[in-house]
């Protein structure tokens, strides 16, 4: 991968300083946001499991959850795959690049 790019560190950064003046909130976050995403789950699970059709899929409560959980797991995720894509491209272009010479 390109050292040069590191976009999972400076995220972390950012977020620990917006987090200095309450140290504990993204972890917060992180821990009520996946306890909606699981509860959600759960139930819709038992309730087609029960033959109550389950009713739709519980989308809000998984953007709720993942609005939540965002800044401390989802965005280093997003970010992590991001970045494997450019250095993908990135090498594929150098690669490219090798070919002409």
């Amino acid at each position: 991968m390109n050292s040069n790019l590191n976009l999972v560190a400076a995220w972390n950064t950012l977020w620990a300083q917006l987090t200095s003046w309450a140290p504990g909130l993204g972890t917060f976050l992180a821990v009520v946001g996946l306890l909606v995403l699981l509860l959600a789950v759960v139930k819709w699970v038992w309730a087609k499991r029960r033959g109550n059709g389950g009713g739709s899929f519980p989308t809000m409560a998984i953007v709720f959850g993942l609005l939540l959980c965002g800044p401390t797991i989802v965005v280093p995720i997003v970010l992590s795959i991001l970045q494997l894509l450019f250095a993908i491209v990135a090498s594929a272009i150098a690669w490219v690049v090798t070919l002409g010479k």
